[in-house]
């Protein structure tokens, strides 16, 4: 897509060396901090962490990255590992 796109015959919104910046956890960090703009922060945790918050055994402002929570907003995402196969 890199060598088509400047010969595309219509405009491209989304630039494909530019693309990989549109993850969550990395739009957050471009974007956060800019005037009129909310976005939440995405952390990734393990299963556990998320059980423990759930259950209110580990504040979730504990978690590395995770703004001031709640008066922000935060994304939880489990890591690769913690997500079940099916």
């Amino acid at each position: 897509m890199v060598r088509l796109a400047p010969r595309w015959p219509r405009p491209i919104v989304n630039q494909p060396l530019k693309i990989s910046n549109l993850d969550r956890d990395k739009l957050y960090r471009l974007l956060n901090g800019i005037n009129g703009i909310d976005i939440p922060a995405t952390v990734a945790v393990s299963r556990g962490q998320l059980e423990d918050v759930a259950q209110s055994r580990l504040p979730l402002e504990t978690w590395h990255g995770a703004p001031d929570f709640p008066s922000s907003s935060v994304r939880a995402a489990p890591t690769p590992a913690a997500v079940s196969p099916g």
